[in-house]
């Protein structure tokens, strides 16, 4: 409607009934119509294609119509467009039907006058507005329900469902299907030195990136915070899954520039193979997470194919998680000394603190098997504050005792100084 005429395509064969309803339009002053009138439903159908209309009179006793079948055939040459149905007095049922399958309103046409015409009309096209406004809200509602607010991805849910049909088509047509799970390296330092906007923008950047790296049959999402999922379907051999995981950590890796500051992130992917790993969904996810756990343990900006030895490793690492602070609680952590030498002299001149732990169950474990932890969970500050003080006090013993100018080296986590 272009807010000065209504646009009106009429669709009637009686010549007679045709001409009353012209003149009724005609004769209202509140708004003005402009009408093109056909007497077949195939000629009608040709200008609806073209466009221009705003609502549609519909006879359902055409020539080359048959009754509601009519009105199916318009609605699907122009969805959304309002349609009256025109009906004879004694079919009145038909117009009741016609209104449950999609028409806005019926009138029976030895019941027409000037203003039940118009008032139908203007009545068919806001009804028409209000229908398509609550069925627009009812697709946001859905699409808010199924996706991620941030980057506009699948959310967690429309994720696992994807996944779950996808399994079920590998199965069905004995397919094989990757699925890649991307943790972002470091993304915590973002929000905290740059703040969670940059933090935001960023995710933002990435997940764009993502989408447009793969195939429009493949599927992406994020399920919240720094982690994505991609499911590779129908591949042919792992070695595909893993170049795409090439493909993504270069992608990802190259410089973001976000308020003006450029911003350098790597990724850590982990790979599942259906239905090597497993062939249920929740198997597969969990053992992408665990490969994507063991390629952050392994320096980060890499990816690793699932194996069964990494659950094990797996095991071991949340036990030394979970055991952490109570080693540092219960006093199970020990300095090791490396004497530093005067290679003339053969004295001692100094010393470099080493913590090591001594795990109940595991025996003295060296720092390279905790510290990451430590880093990651961030009880990194705790335990290097028992360091500091552990080896203070010892250094200040033997500083009374034995060798009053002897220095002390300690190791000391970046985390440390920033406060973090």
């Amino acid at each position: 409607m272009d807010g000065k005429f209504i646009n009106v395509l009429l669709i009637e064969d009686n010549p007679g009934d045709a001409r009353l309803l012209q003149e009724a339009l005609s004769e209202v002053d509140s708004q003005e119509f402009e009408i093109q009138h056909t007497d077949r439903l195939s000629t009608g159908l040709r200008h609806l294609e073209e466009g221009g209309f705003d609502v549609v009179l519909l006879d359902l006793g055409l020539p080359d119509g048959q009754g509601l079948d009519t009105l199916r055939r318009v609605r699907i040459a122009k969805p959304g467009v309002p349609i009256v149905i025109l009906t004879g007095f004694n079919d009145e049922s038909a117009g009741i039907q016609a209104v449950q399958d999609g028409a806005q309103d019926y009138l029976v046409k030895d019941h027409i006058e000037r203003g039940t015409l118009s008032k139908a009309i203007v009545y068919a096209l806001e009804r028409n507005r209000l229908l398509n406004s609550v069925e627009e809200a009812r697709q946001l509602d859905r699409h808010n329900a199924y996706h991620d607010s941030l980057t506009g991805l699948p959310n967690r849910q429309l994720f696992y469902d994807r996944l779950k049909h996808a399994a079920v088509q590998a199965n069905r047509y004995s397919r094989q299907l990757a699925l890649l799970f991307v943790d972002l390296d470091g993304f915590k330092s973002v929000n905290d030195t740059l703040g969670h906007n940059a933090g935001d923008q960023l995710l933002q950047k990435v997940a764009h990136r993502l989408k447009k790296s793969i195939r429009e049959s493949d599927s992406i999402a994020r399920l919240g915070g720094d982690e994505f999922t991609i499911i590779l379907d129908h591949i042919r051999r792992a070695h595909n899954a893993a170049k795409v995981a090439q493909k993504l950590l270069k992608i990802i890796s190259m410089p973001y520039r976000v308020d003006g500051q450029e911003i350098n992130i790597s990724s850590s992917v982990g790979i599942s193979l259906y239905p090597f790993d497993g062939v249920e969904v929740e198997t597969l996810v969990k053992k992408a997470d665990i490969a994507m756990y063991r390629a952050k343990r392994y320096g980060k900006n890499q990816y690793q194919l699932y194996n069964a030895s990494m659950d094990m490793a797996i095991l071991e690492s949340l036990s030394f998680e979970n055991g952490l602070q109570t080693a540092i609680d219960n006093n199970e952590l020990v300095l090791h000394y490396q004497p530093q030498l005067n290679i003339d002299s053969g004295e001692i001149v100094g010393v470099e603190a080493l913590v090591r732990w001594q795990h109940p169950k595991f025996g003295l474990v060296y720092p390279g098997r905790f510290i990451p932890i430590a880093e990651e969970t961030g009880l990194i500050a705790p335990l290097g504050e028992w360091v500091l003080r552990t080896a203070c006090n010892q250094i200040k013993a033997w500083q009374e005792e034995v060798y009053p100018d002897i220095r002390l080296a300690i190791n000391i986590s970046i985390r440390q100084f920033r406060g973090k």
